[in-house]
Formats: structure tokens, sequence, C-alpha cells
């Protein structure tokens, strides 16, 4: 405690100009960086700002209260020293620590300020607590920029855009997001109100269909960037939706156990409601269309593999008809065509998704502990060889080869990321 207890000599200042050097021990010591002295200069939960000797564990400065939110990050360039916190005000300090007058205000939409950077004497960089990263000019000419944005939760909702190049990716935070695979940029992202789970693109539309974590989905116009289309439908959320390669259905997987299949009409505007799929005993994790359309292979939630037919919703039993079936994509993680993807020991929820790259005969596929496996496809033996990749910090939920499938698209859970990997020869 003693530690935290200004000395006689230690210069105190209070945000309300008293001088009362009582301090009460912050809970958490938020961030810290050195000056040009070496000294050490902390920032707390309680909003101080503590200038520490570089000789012994004492206080030389203590301005209490800088900040009522707690001091976030700080970042200290020549004389000038820069902090921000929870509430997005950044505020330049001098020598002596007093304001220099200079100071900016992120919106309460791109979030707190969560590491700042000094370019040079007026442009800093800056990265916020929703993963975005801004470029903010202090001098004359006050205006910041938006350099990457990305989502904030959990991403769940991968697939390929309305161009080669482009995929879409939706998320726990609401927001669905265009993305632009050779600028490595976003395109645009719209907020949506409410947890998305699933997204598909039509195949020769400007739409897209998405699912909500609740029983609901929207079919949404990527030109216009609004709903044209929604329905609620089931008493569990989306966990996958699938238009099929003709454009003409639309499969909505349920945590109900159900598989909803729609008739698709008006240029992709009007949904009809064909019937329902029951005979899962748990819930949809993963499905895929045919390449004619007329079937759909489904996955649940305790390891069923089941087939169907879209135009009545029955089930396909008769093992000649099942055989002969070419499948548009393959994305199920349960088939003859992706059992050596599973190791020993693993249970059915270790891997998140799997697809497969058609014209290079390869698979991936993607699991709880952080790693992107490829395979040669099909991939029907036990133990068969893989190359394994690592980059995701957490589970990794979702995958999609693009661009004619020269990459490869991975999105994260904790970690929030969205990586691109590139297809090379070997």
């Amino acid at each position: 405690m003693a530690l935290f207890e200004p000395t006689a000599t230690t210069k105190v200042l209070n945000s309300d100009g008293t001088k009362n050097g009582k301090l009460e021990r912050p809970k958490f010591v938020l961030c810290m960086s050195f000056n040009s002295r070496g000294e050490l200069i902390t920032g707390d939960s309680d909003g101080n700002l503590i200038v520490w000797s570089s000789k012994e564990p004492r206080m030389v400065f203590l301005h209490k209260k800088l900040n009522d939110t707690g001091i976030f990050t700080i970042n200290v360039n020549d004389d000038c020293l820069i902090y921000a916190g929870k509430s997005g005000k950044i505020v330049e300090l001098d020598s002596t620590y007093q304001s220099t007058g200079r100071s900016f205000e992120l919106g309460e939409n791109c979030g707190g300020c969560r590491c700042i950077l000094y370019l040079n004497n007026n442009m800093l960089i800056v990265g916020t607590k929703k993963n975005s990263l801004y470029q903010v000019n202090l001098g004359e000419f006050n205006f910041f920029k938006c350099l990457i944005s990305s989502h904030c939760d959990e991403i769940w909702g991968l697939s390929q855009g309305n161009n080669p190049s482009s995929f879409l990716t939706c998320a726990n935070d609401g927001h669905l997001s265009l993305w632009d695979s050779m600028s490595f940029s976003q395109v645009w992202s719209v907020g949506l109100q409410e947890k998305l789970h699933c997204v598909d693109s039509h195949p020769s539309l400007d739409l897209a269909a998405v699912g909500f974590c609740k029983p609901k989905w929207i079919v949404f116009d990527l030109i216009e960037k609004k709903p044209v289309f929604v329905q609620s439908e089931g008493s569990e959320q989306i966990e996958v939706i699938k238009y099929s390669p003709n454009g003409c259905y639309l499969a909505a997987g349920s945590r109900d156990n159900s598989i909803y299949v729609y008739r698709v009409s008006d240029n992709g505007l009007k949904y009809s409601r064909i019937g329902k799929c029951s005979a899962h005993s748990s819930f949809l994790t993963h499905l895929d269309w045919s390449n004619s359309s007329e079937f759909i292979m489904s996955n649940s939630g305790d390891y069923e593999i089941l087939f169907w037919r879209a135009d009545t919703c029955r089930q396909v039993l008769d093992v000649s008809v099942i055989r002969d079936i070419t499948w548009a994509s393959r994305t199920c993680v349960l088939s003859m065509e992706t059992l050596g993807i599973w190791d020993n020991g693993m249970d059915g929820t270790d891997i998140n998704g799997c697809c497969e790259a058609k014209n290079s005969d390869l698979l991936v596929s993607v699991d709880d502990f952080g790693k992107v496996n490829l395979f040669k496809y099909p991939c029907a033996s036990l133990k068969a060889d893989r190359k394994v990749f690592a980059g995701h910090s957490s589970h990794v939920t979702n995958c999609r080869f693009i661009s004619n499938e020269t990459r490869l698209i991975t999105t994260g859970g904790n970690d929030m990321g969205v990586f691109q990997w590139e297809i090379l020869n070997d």
C-alpha cells in the first residue's frame, strides 16, 4: 500500500485544482509508458496519471482523477504525452503534464480507445475496443479517418460475396460486412441491431440471406444495403442458411431440429415455404445442396447425416439414389468424404466447419484449437495426412474458398479475426 502513497517530494495535482495528496489504491493499473528521462508513467482504473522515479519506487508526480472513465492508454513523444480513456476522448499534455489544449473525441460508435501511437507531432494512430484503427489529426485541421474496421464479437457467418474477390461476414455484434480480398479492406458494414449467426449469397443476384441468433432470417440487398424480405420461422436460432445452386430454393436449418425449405421467385424478392424437413433428433449444424438443386444433405448436433428431396421435404433413404448425388459444396463436417478430418478422441463439436476447393481437390477444416487444417479431397481415410496452419488465437468458426479458389477466408471466435490465406502450389 505504501507504494501508492505520495511522499513529501511528490508533486500532486487534482482535477479540481486542489493539491490534496491523499490517494486511494487503484484497482487496476491499465497502461504504462516511459518518458525521455527513463521515468515510468502509469494510468489506472481510477483515472490517475502517475510518474514514477527512475531510481527508486516513489511517485514524482501525481495527477488525480485526470479521466473519469480510467486511463486506458498512454503514449509519449519527445516532450508531449497523449492519453485516452473509455469515453474515446484523446488529450495531449506537455512536459509538465498540463494540457496543451489539443484534444480529439472519437464518436461513441467508434468504441473506447485501447492504444495510441504517435506518427508525428500532429498525426496519431488509434486502436479502439471495437477492433478498429483510426488515423487522427490533432493539428490545425482536426479530422480522423478509419483505416481498418472489423467485428467486435464472435464471427460465425461467412459466404462468397457478389463478385469472385469479395466475401460476406456476419457476427454476434449485429453487423453484416462486405469485404474485398484484393485490397484487404472492408467495403461496407451495416448494423442490423440483433445478433447474427449465418449468411449465404444468392448465386446470381446481388442478395444475401442472413440468419439471426433467434427464429428469424432476412434477405438483404447488397447494392441498396437494406433488408428486402423478413421471415420469422421455427422456435430457435437459425443455425445455417443456404441458397440452392440454381437460386430457386432457400434452406434454413434451425436449432429446433428442422430445415425450412422455400421456393424463391420474383428475382429473389418473394419466398414461399414448401415445407419442413423433420427427422433430426438434434439441432441442425450444417447443410449442402446437390448440383441439381434437388437434394439436401444435413448434419445435426447428435452426429446424424440425413438426405432430403427439396421439393417434397421428404427424407431420402434409398442408398442407390444417395450414392449417385454430386454435391455443389462440401461444408457438412460429417460425410463419407470428410471422415479423415476427425482425430481420435475428438467430440462432434471440435470441428466447426469445412469447405472444398473443387478445382484443386483440397479440403480445409477449422477447429476449436485455433488451427486451419489442409487435406487432399476426398478425405475418406482415418488419420489422413494434413498440413496444419496456425494464426488464430481462439477457436476458428468458419472457412470458405473465394477468388476462383485461390484464396481461403477463415473467421475467428473470441479473437474476432478475419484471416485470408493464399493457396500456393507445393
